[in-house]
Order: C-alpha cells, then sequence, then structure tokens
C-alpha cells in the first residue's frame, strides 16, 4: 500500500523536468546577455589596425603561400 502523501512516479517526473527546464531557460538566458556584453566589447586598436593592414593588402614581406 502506498502512504497517502507520497508522490507518484509520474508526478516527481513533470517536477523535475519541470525544474530542468527553469534551469536550461535560466542558463541560456544568461549566456545570451554575456555573448550580447562580449559582441558590444569594442576592438583592440591593434586588431583593428592588423584589419586595416590586411585591407590595404600589406603583408610585410611575406607574399609566398604557406
Amino acid at each position: 500500500m502506498t502512504p497517502p502523501n507520497a508522490k507518484k512516479p509520474a508526478a516527481r517526473n513533470l517536477s523535475l523536468q519541470s525544474k530542468t527546464d527553469n534551469a536550461a531557460g535560466a542558463i541560456g538566458s544568461r549566456l545570451r546577455d554575456m555573448y550580447d556584453d562580449v559582441l558590444n566589447e569594442p576592438l583592440p586598436d591593434d586588431f583593428v589596425d592588423l584589419l586595416k593592414k590586411l585591407d590595404d593588402g600589406e603583408t610585410g614581406g611575406h607574399n609566398e603561400p604557406v
């Protein structure tokens, strides 16, 4: 005989699934926030200079393919 206050396995699984979904949603939301922060960071000046050199075709004397 099952005690009257015992949870049914299906109800327990549903509760666990709900908690898992909530945790996954919270993690996903936090990751999106962090990703947005990274996208909004400015590029370092050295990287911008390198991109400009590449756009201008400057290779620094290394014209041979690797």
